[in-house]
């Protein structure tokens, strides 16, 4: 007899997304649906693991049911038609409702024919075992779970595990995620499947470019990336993003540190500022092209570490005031200044490099534009080249209050005006 999970559906979400859930439950069984909670939140449910997004699968028209759900429930709804898919929320949950479906492949690579269908044609086509499992919440039956594919013993065993001999042939990108959730969940990626892997590697080949940096960026949304690319490294899986990616003590202290450095927000910028950091120019190009990124400003981002790589390179290790600091990096964006902070070798440039992130970019002249006007300076090219030498002597500490910046003004528009300049 098969366990039910009803107390735990109950203890691991809060009251509102419990009753959503079982008010979803009872009107399924009104129009004669299956309802199932499935896949991730499955999974984390049964591993003690919170998960605010919730997948729920229907035996039936998934947006027509939300929709008399919102209804019932007197809240909003978000329904994209093109996927067949709707989202409710409750608190900070997101229950999303999608119909149960079937999948086939015309071709390795290909992005899969849909067609509706019933829980086990839906569960057949997730990617490993783990991810297969579904817990029925409809009235008699809640908490009844589904195990088709013995996935509930693989998350005993900490063990990712294919449905199928041709899963990774049929989307390799599955490659990819049986990496992140590897490393997500402390598992491991089970023997066979090892080796179907290693065998299906080349079809990462057959993969568009868009959807490699999809996988890419949810590499780098985890919560240890540096986890992730060394394990891609260890299964030439980095490789076949570009030949000349790997993994050594350098990209992993990189990678290490990062965390402690990025806000969520711009996190996936900067690690793949330190992914591309070691290529050369060329290599770089290849990769970017790769994954879809040489136009935009992820792709431009990349481009700006390494050019400032090479910046940083021609300068060596010599000391340089705070203004020139400023006037070096100011054109960079803040995550590829920060992959250069994390990589550089020199402990002084490091240094000058994060007192940029952390205090000089922020640096204000007290006095603007319209306070030089004010002074009697006409308006035109002397204006910026006043405000240009005044953030510099700021930046050098040679003004620190407004009198100053004033004193010092008058002093510069005494050396820079010229009776031939068109003012």
């Amino acid at each position: 007899m098969s366990q039910n999970y009803s107390k735990l559906i109950k203890q691991a979400f809060p009251e509102p997304v419990v009753q959503l859930v079982m008010q979803a439950g009872n009107l399924a069984r009104s129009m004669s649906y299956g309802i199932y909670l499935v896949g991730g939140a499955v999974r984390d449910l049964l591993l003690e693991r919170k998960n605010e997004d919730i997948d729920i699968m229907i035996e039936g028209d998934a947006i027509g049911f939300a929709e008399l759900l919102a209804q019932t429930l007197k809240t909003g709804i978000t329904s994209y038609k093109k996927f067949g898919t709707a989202t409710l929320k409750a608190g900070s949950y997101e229950i999303d409702f999608a119909t149960c479906r079937s999948e086939t492949y015309s071709r390795p690579g290909a992005l899969p024919s849909v067609k509706p269908g019933d829980i086990t044609a839906d569960l057949f086509r997730r990617d490993f075992t783990i991810n297969a499992l579904a817990l029925c919440i409809a009235p008699g039956k809640f908490g009844e779970l589904i195990d088709l594919y013995n996935g509930r013993q693989d998350i005993e065993n900490k063990l990712i595990r294919v449905l199928h001999s041709e899963s990774f042939t049929d989307d390799a990108t599955r490659i990819m995620r049986a990496i992140r959730y590897e490393q997500r969940l402390d598992f491991e990626i089970e023997t066979k499947t090892a080796k179907l892997l290693t065998r299906d590697l080349d079809m990462l080949d057959r993969i568009s470019g868009d959807r490699l940096r999809k996988e890419v960026s949810l590499w780098f949304g985890e919560p240890e990336p540096a986890r992730i690319i060394h394990r891609a490294d260890q299964l030439a899986v980095l490789q076949k993003l570009h030949r000349h990616l790997h993994w050594n003590y350098d990209v992993n202290e990189a990678f290490s540190s990062a965390g402690n450095h990025a806000k969520p927000a711009s996190a996936v910028q900067l690690y793949y500022c330190l992914l591309v950091y070691n290529l050369k120019q060329s290599e770089l190009d290849e990769l970017l092209r790769r994954l879809n990124i040489h136009r935009g400003k992820l792709g431009d981002l990349c481009r700006q570490t390494i050019n400032l790589k090479t910046r940083l390179g021609l300068m060596g290790d010599r000391e340089i005031k705070r203004a020139d600091i400023y006037s070096l990096l100011k054109d960079f964006s803040p995550p590829a200044i920060r992959a250069n902070a994390l990589y550089h070798t020199s402990r002084r440039m490091r240094a000058y490099l994060d007192l940029y992130l952390d205090k000089l970019r922020f640096t204000k002249t007290l006095l603007n534009g319209r306070d030089l006007v004010k002074m009697g300076i006409p308006e035109g090219r002397l204006i910026g080249a006043v405000l240009q030498d005044l953030l510099a002597a700021k930046l050098n500490g040679e003004v620190k209050t407004r009198l100053g910046e004033e004193r010092l003004a008058r002093s510069i528009i005494s050396r820079l005006s010229d009776p031939g300049m068109d003012h």
